[in-house]
């Protein structure tokens, strides 16, 4: 089983909404810790954060908070 990691080369970001697709397996429950990190380290400049089937999603990305961003989502899928 591959463990799991952040697709940064298909990345998108439309209307505020970030979309990094999952390359990977997910071990079972992996979805859930995922959630509970999220919620554990908190925030940043941007809105919520959830996993919907293989991609992660971030709500009102805003301009100057990519590296912080990506720094936060690595950290969350690691």
């Amino acid at each position: 089983m591959a463990p799991i990691k952040l697709s940064w080369s298909e990345a998108e970001v439309k209307d505020a909404k970030l979309v990094v697709p999952l390359d990977g397996d997910a071990p079972k429950g992996w979805k859930q810790s995922f959630e509970r990190t999220v919620q554990l380290l908190g925030g940043g400049d941007w809105g919520e954060i959830r996993v919907k089937k293989d991609k992660v999603l971030v709500a009102d990305v805003t301009a100057g908070s990519e590296a912080e961003l990506k720094h936060h989502l690595e950290g969350v899928v690691e």
